[in-house]
């Protein structure tokens, strides 16, 4: 480069630097080890995949939303509003699991309970007390009954089912809410991804940002028309390319597509003499203001080489340059005069200036402060609209829980008045039992006296039994003395009746008509004493037998009534008893 475009480059550098955008975005010094997580596999010293990556990224951003502070604030609180929502709906969804399994578990132990108790209950028990023992030891261990054991079970049950539809509500929230802030998260990164590849110095956006920068009127300082030149050639490319595409013909741009080796050899066969010559006469034809610089350009007389472009280019900067100088003193003269009006104009309005400024600085203030307690106000309104929400969520699940609550206090209105029903007939029983407790130690009493006496009674039977047997065992051996004398008395009357026999033919021989008659008389005399004797014997027998007999089942009647009235006292004072005990 040569020594003028070095100066050239000098004068221009303060005016282009208050043109352009790019040390706007001067990088944040930041240690990227620290700062990022950066992948092991990366090599950061190889540049061509770094700056791949980057220029992929910088693509892959096309079509991202740049947004702006007012756009990105209200998103930013927002997303903390909805994080703050979402720790709580998660604090709230854990609660509801531990109740959910809570009654879950409540439900199975009391389905298990009755299942237990209905075994107990199916089961044959030897006797009632074996029956009592285990309902009480039931009762202990499971509740009062099985009915109270399904109202548990069912109450269980509902309070399971109504967790459940709580966690469904709350996992239906926790989504959306979790879609939120996924979107508001997206629209942020997409945010920053293009807001970086936007301000890239490699990136295409930002050389035509700065282009359109430059072109904008309203928005940047009166710039030269050697500036806006200087800005293209840096961001474009090299001046002399833009010339070669401009001011040569079709023919002639061709030539820039040919190898570099036939522009080495044209560079070699350089005559510098004739250069500085050519540099020379242009830049007096330029000085010349008067004549325009389009008749000086001519298409046959130029040359094709690299140091006609050259000369050429230096001719156009050596113009430019003194045009610039021009403008500057003009403008610096346009700008001595605009501070003086403006000066006279302030003098003029400083006595109404001051008041105005500090009451458009107290309306200013005002209306920041308006703005901070309207988005401090928004911002509460916000977090009671979600309170507000969730209070309601709460509500209506505190509704359900409060139709619960009512039917529970009937229930226990109901209970109530059962209790004291059954207060009342608790206090009856214990007036009725205390009355029984009393019958029945009179009733011991007097039983203790009917079995004192019965014992006498019994005593006495069994001695009077006792001497009946033993009159029965003596009657019965006097008996079958009586038998046996019977049996002989019998073979003493066949031995009689033989012995008449054999005299009645003795007196019928002898004599026979007057024999017989005294014979037969004494025959009938004899046979009617001995019937009379055999039927009283008999009838005494019967009599006897029957007497015994008599006695027996009398004896046996009234052992089994004593016996009974005994088991009934004994059943009743332990009846009595029992009824002690569970009282007490």
């Amino acid at each position: 480069m040569s020594s003028f475009d070095t100066s050239l480059d000098a004068s221009f550098h303060e005016e282009i630097m208050d043109t352009t955008p790019q040390d706007t975005y001067a990088p944040i010094p930041i240690d990227p080890s620290s700062h990022y997580e950066i992948s092991p596999l990366l090599n950061q010293n190889d540049q061509v995949s770094v700056n791949f990556l980057i220029q992929s990224a910088m693509i892959e951003s096309k079509g991202f939303k740049i947004l702006s502070y007012q756009d990105i604030d209200p998103l930013k609180k927002q997303l903390i509003l909805l994080k703050s929502r979402q720790t709580t709906i998660r604090h709230k969804l854990e609660l509801e699991s531990k109740v959910s399994d809570a009654a879950s578990s409540l439900a199975k132990l009391h389905v298990n309970s009755t299942a237990v108790i209905d075994t107990n209950t199916n089961t044959t028990a030897p006797s009632s007390a074996f029956r009592r023992r285990s309902a009480a030891v039931s009762s202990l261990f499971t509740g009062n009954n099985t009915s109270n054991n399904k109202r548990l079970s069912k109450h269980a049950k509902d309070e399971y089912e109504i967790s459940l539809k709580k966690m469904a509500e709350l996992k239906d929230e926790l989504a959306t809410i979790n879609e939120r802030v996924n979107d508001i998260e997206i629209a942020l990164l997409q945010h920053s991804v293009a807001l970086l590849g936007w301000t890239h110095s490699g990136s295409i956006t930002v050389k035509y940002a700065r282009r359109d920068y430059d072109t904008v009127p309203a928005t940047r300082k009166p710039v030269s028309k050697g500036a806006e030149i200087f800005n293209t050639m840096k961001h474009e490319g090299s001046l002399a390319t833009m010339l070669d595409e401009t001011f040569l013909p079709n023919t002639q741009k061709q030539n820039k597509y040919q190898p570099k080796s036939q522009h080495k050899n044209s560079e070699s066969s350089i005559d510098p003499f004739q250069v500085d010559e050519l540099i020379s006469d242009i830049s007096n034809i330029i000085d010349n203001e008067d004549v325009p610089i389009s008749i000086k350009y001519d298409k046959e007389d130029m040359s094709l080489s690299i140091q006609d472009k050259l000369a050429y280019l230096v001719t156009i900067c050596h113009h430019f340059f003194y045009n610039y100088r021009d403008i500057k003193q003009q403008l610096n003269e346009a700008l001595e005069n605009n501070k003086r009006t403006a000066d006279n104009h302030q003098r003029g309005l400083e006595p109404t200036s001051d008041s105005e400024l500090s009451r458009c600085q107290t309306e200013i203030n005002n209306l920041r402060q308006l703005v901070q307690t309207t988005q401090t106000n928004l911002e509460m309104i916000e977090i009671e609209n979600a309170d507000l929400k969730s209070s309601q969520r709460d509500i209506d699940h505190h509704s359900h829980y409060e139709k619960e609550i009512f039917s529970l206090r009937k229930s226990l209105a109901e209970t109530e008045d059962d209790l004291e029903k059954l207060e009342l007939e608790h206090v009856d029983l214990k007036s009725s039992n205390k009355e029984l407790n009393l019958q029945s130690q009179s009733h011991a009493s007097r039983l203790k006296d009917m079995t004192d006496n019965k014992d006498e009674i019994i005593k006495e039977w069994k001695e009077r039994h006792e001497t009946l047997e033993n009159e029965l065992k003596f009657k019965s051996v006097s008996l079958e003395e009586l038998i046996k004398q019977n049996a002989d008395y019998e073979s003493k009357h066949a031995e009689f009746n033989a012995r008449i026999t054999s005299l009645q033919e003795k007196i019928f021989r002898t004599n026979p008509g007057h024999n017989i008659n005294q014979g037969d008389r004494f025959a009938e005399l004899f046979l009617c004493k001995d019937s009379m004797i055999n039927v009283s014997a008999t009838i005494l027998v019967r009599e006897f037998k029957r007497i015994i007999e008599e006695m027996r089942t009398y004896h046996t009647k009234q052992l089994k009534d004593e016996e009974d009235k005994n088991f009934r006292l004994e059943e009743a004072a332990r009846i009595g008893k029992v009824d002690r005990r569970a009282i007490h």
